[in-house]
């Protein structure tokens, strides 16, 4: 980029950001005071990134305790930051927070942790000294601003322009320092479609492994390392409260801890998985990382698919095609207001984790039937465990176990018109994922190819237009048109499952359009009363739908 584009670049964003405005006065007040915009912005700008949010500047020949002083006078400062030597700022009248930091270096204790190093806050320190402990050449580049020059010492400009993940100096050391790197690095390459230099991509992949590595450390220890990364007061007193109170035995047992702790790997996989579908999944993949975080992928690949559903090849094949739509102008088309998160993404991921283990061959047939019965719940418990593993919330869970549990729910129809209306509800507009559930079925369709090379987008189609027609039906109705207690005495039967079966019945002709007032459920009852409670002998308390479904079939409405 020219450079003095560049400056504009720069010299635009720092003026024209209102909570930005407290620099003059830094200025004012300290004479000698150099300020530079560092890491993420900087590299933001020159990729011309325009929705960055993320200030960080570095403060030198300042004392700690007068800048504070003054920015509490401006706003509000967090304190604890100075532990990192960081000081968190929320100017006066904005809520954004700004990372203010003392030029500083960090002694790194190589054993890989976040944060596991001694830090040396040195306010006459050099600003290229400071860049030299950060991660890539593209986050260790700063812009100073009293004197509108770019600083970049280990040429991250340059990397940028040859889309290039760097690291600076040597790789292993950079990454030994903090395992946690590597994710970013693979985030970055994702984020920004930029290759790994082959020195950075050579030591990363020597060194994946350790990001699922675990160790022992005293309990002392292991609460101090908390206590240096929290910033909020509140979990810092829980911190210093937990480690006031340890007996000298309590203080040297020892527990085990992730080395790079969970939830920065999953939410640097996320991150990753959010912004390039495909690309992090091949890269992650490439590199080993995917195998160290769900080893199930591995069954994926070379678990061959019946020809006649899926031509264009086995289980992870198809996979990585169904994440290939995601980025897709046709699924936004479909999807305009729909929100991409990494969540989202690991379903669609692991929506067929189950067909290798269900995998079934009939060669009496020629040629021979490949089948996965029950690939669908079979992948929702591998699904857990990996949930479990990457130790997600229990809505995330809920998301993806039901998106696999539910997405071959129209599959298998011959005729969607004829498909039950209340399951179709239930799953693709009832629920809080059915839109979720929705995008994995025209992903999972528009990423198999029948055996001509075309895919079924008409299924998706179909079962779309059938969508909007209950939505259609449903919108002249009351939300409730019958309960339980009224079944009950209609039918003349007591309280239990049978209750919730015709119910169930109930609100299928619903959906259907054949029953839309209380009126028309009472009728129905009565007319029905005698057939509907022969089968009340059938119902086990586990087959309501089931038998809903077979009293339909029998009435022939």
């Amino acid at each position: 980029m020219p450079q003095n584009n560049l400056n504009k670049r720069l010299t635009y964003k720092l003026k024209n950001e209102p909570c930005l405005s407290f620099i003059k006065t830094l200025f004012d007040t300290f004479p000698d005071l150099e300020l530079y915009l560092v890491g993420g912005m900087v590299r933001d700008i020159i990729l011309n990134v325009t929705n960055s949010k993320d200030f960080d500047f570095v403060a030198r020949n300042v004392d700690v305790k007068d800048l504070t002083t003054e920015l509490n006078k401006l706003g509000w400062c967090d304190l604890t930051g100075r532990d990192f030597g960081v000081i968190k700022f929320k100017p006066a009248e904005s809520n954004q927070f700004i990372d203010i930091a003392l030029p500083r270096t960090e002694q790194g204790k190589m054993t890989g942790g976040y944060r596991d190093f001694t830090l040396q806050v040195d306010k006459k320190l050099s600003l290229e000294k400071d860049l030299a402990r950060r991660d890539l050449t593209i986050n260790a580049m700063a812009w100073d601003i009293k004197n509108r020059t770019l600083i970049d010492p280990f040429k991250g400009q340059e990397d940028i322009e040859a889309k290039l993940i760097r690291s600076v100096g040597s790789p292993e050391k950079r990454f030994q320092e903090d395992y946690s790197r590597i994710l970013r690095a693979l985030r970055f390459a994702c984020q920004f479609n930029l290759k790994i230099e082959s020195k950075t991509w050579t030591a990363l992949k020597k060194l994946v492994p350790h990001i699922v590595e675990k160790r022992q450390i005293t309990q002392q220890e292991h609460i101090q390392r908390r206590l240096a990364q929290e910033i909020i007061e509140e979990n810092r007193e829980k911190y210093l409260t937990q480690l006031n109170s340890l007996t000298p035995e309590e203080k040297i047992a020892l527990v085990e801890e992730d080395i790079v702790p969970s939830e920065t790997l999953t939410r640097e996989l996320f991150k990753a998985l959010t912004v390039n579908p495909l690309g992090a999944v091949k890269l992650y993949d490439d590199c080993g990382a995917l195998e160290l975080l769900m080893p199930e992928i591995h069954d994926l690949k070379g678990c061959t698919q019946s020809a006649k559903f899926h031509s264009e090849g086995d289980v992870w094949t198809h996979t990585l095609m169904t994440l290939k739509q995601i980025s897709e102008p046709e699924f936004a088309e479909h999807f305009p207001d729909f929100k991409i998160t990494g969540v989202f993404v690991l379903a669609c991921l692991l929506h067929d984790i189950g067909k290798p283990a269900m995998r079934t061959v009939d060669d009496s047939i020629s040629p021979a039937k490949i089948s996965f019965s029950g690939h669908a719940e079979e992948g929702v418990s591998i699904a857990k465990k990996i949930c479990a593993r990457l130790k997600l919330s229990h809505d995330s869970q809920e998301k993806i176990s039901f998106m696999i549990k539910h997405h071959m729910l129209v599959m298998s129809s011959t005729a969607i018109n004829k498909f039950r209306a209340h399951k179709l509800a239930e799953c693709f507009i009832d629920n809080q994922h059915s839109l979720d559930l929705l995008a994995l079925l025209y992903l999972d369709i528009m990423g198999a190819l029948k055996a001509d090379g075309t895919t079924d987008k008409e299924l998706f189609d179909n079962t779309l237009q059938r969508i909007e027609e209950i939505k259609e039906t449903r919108s002249h109705q009351p939300k409730k048109i019958i309960d339980g207690a009224k079944v009950i005495e209609l039918l003349e039967i007591d309280a239990g499952p049978f209750v919730a079966c015709i119910l169930d019945l109930i609100d299928e002709l619903k959906n259907q359009g054949k029953i839309n007032r209380a009126g028309d459920a009472e009728k129905f009852l009565r007319e029905h009363a005698v057939h509907l409670k022969n089968f009340a002998k059938e119902i086990s308390g586990h087959n309501s739908a089931e038998l809903a479904e077979k009293i339909l079939n029998s009435l022939q409405l």
